[in-house]
């Protein structure tokens, strides 16, 4: 299992696949494709962000599409105290 996490904002995706370097991806169609393709070049099976309360869901409906076992961490959960 190689797992993706994915910090969701506004305007960008950082992302992380398997504890490697943070990469940033545009969060729009095209930035999202190449998240994706990146993904993919890495064999990611899983990825996981926190609910952002609708930044997430265009990359939360296209991870969904390709497959890959998307996890949602409720916002409060991923919150320090």
């Amino acid at each position: 299992m190689i797992v993706a996490g994915i910090d969701v904002g506004k305007a960008s995706l950082e992302v992380s696949v398997a504890e490697g370097p943070v990469i940033r991806f545009d969060n729009a169609v095209e930035g999202i494709s190449n998240f994706l393709k990146h993904l993919a070049e890495h064999d990611a099976t899983v990825a996981v962000c926190e609910d952002t309360r609708g930044y997430e869901r265009l990359v939360v409906d296209r991870l969904r599409e390709t497959g890959i076992h998307m996890h949602l961490v409720p916002i409060l959960i991923s919150r320090r105290p």
